[in-house]
């Protein structure tokens, strides 16, 4: 080409492109500015005819005249630079493989820029090019907790309702943050999610356990109030649940096949004298159901009025 067709290629690139995100080591990309084909390559008109812009600048760079493809190894099918460009078949069989299928992230911590799968971007994680980021961005962050605690505090309405079966615990403060499933607050600290009232007991209180569960006095999930919450176990959970009937029992669990009534009328067959075969017939349940009821291992929160024992029945 001539020296004018040449000035006008060049006025038509600029040299001021972003880092590709497949190859951030080359450097800037070129971008076309001009004319585009149908497979989003620069075009370019000279010499009577058009010419796909990559490749002249392929031949600008003084390299030789390749009859085969000509790829842009950063990924952006616009940019003119020759050190982006390959002739490789290598290259040209990556970036099929890349393009498309990788989506531009920059490190929150160090600003460098690389790519992810659609996938994770999707799920919001890869915001660090690599793990010695993440690890400081949490060493950082986990040693700032005033920032953490005020915005912790600026989601909490402390005007809540006063619980009625503990009104001297006070109103409760109520999480106006995200609440689960299970109606418990969730708090975003320290690059994972946690629950609020756990949050605040460790505010109040300092570190505890992990396995360890935080309970609420005033029976409220969305509490996270200090003085409402307090340590359990399992074994506290449950005398808790079992102290406040919580737990499915009798006819409210879907398998149950009997009532509170024949319930009653088991002790009362054994007390005429039955068997528990007989009185498994009569029910229309099994002799082992039969035998928890009479055992008290099953159905225990049903009672019956005090009678008299027969003699040479126990129960």
């Amino acid at each position: 080409m001539d020296e004018e067709s040449i000035e006008r290629f060049w006025c038509k690139v600029n040299k001021s492109g972003g880092l590709p995100a497949l190859a951030p080591e080359l450097g800037c990309c070129w971008v076309w500015t001009s004319g585009i084909d149908n497979r989003g390559n620069g075009k370019f008109w000279a010499q009577g005819g058009t010419h796909r812009a990559h490749r002249l600048s392929w031949l600008l760079a003084g390299r030789a005249p390749s009859t085969g493809y000509i790829v842009q190894i950063c990924g952006n099918p616009l940019c003119v630079r020759p050190e982006h460009l390959s002739d490789s078949v290598r290259d040209r069989r990556k970036r099929r493989r890349s393009v498309g299928r990788q989506v531009a992230r920059r490190c929150l911590e160090c600003g460098a820029g690389f790519s992810v799968k659609p996938s994770t971007a999707k799920r919001g994680l890869g915001k660090f090019c690599s793990k010695p980021c993440l690890r400081a961005r949490d060493a950082r962050l986990s040693g700032d907790a005033p920032a953490a605690a005020s915005r912790f505090w600026g989601r909490v309405d402390k005007n809540g309702p006063v619980p009625p079966h503990a009104p001297d615990v006070g109103p409760c403060w109520v999480w106006r943050g995200e609440i689960t499933a299970f109606g418990y607050g969730a708090f975003w600290h320290r690059r994972r999610s946690t629950g609020a009232h756990r949050f605040s007991y460790e505010l109040a209180n300092g570190p505890f356990p992990p396995e360890a569960f935080v309970c609420h006095r005033c029976d409220n999930r969305a509490c996270v109030r200090p003085e409402h919450l307090f340590l359990g176990d399992a074994t506290i959970i449950m005398a808790v649940r079992d102290a406040k009937r919580r737990q499915a029992r009798g006819v409210a669990v879907g398998t149950a096949r009997m009532t509170d009534a024949d319930v009653l009328r088991i002790f009362d067959l054994r007390e005429i004298g039955l068997t528990q075969p007989d009185i498994a017939v009569e029910i229309g349940v099994s002799n082992q159901t039969v035998s928890n009821v009479l055992g008290r291992r099953g159905w225990k929160h049903v009672t019956r009025p005090a009678t008299a024992s027969r003699p040479g029945f126990h129960r």
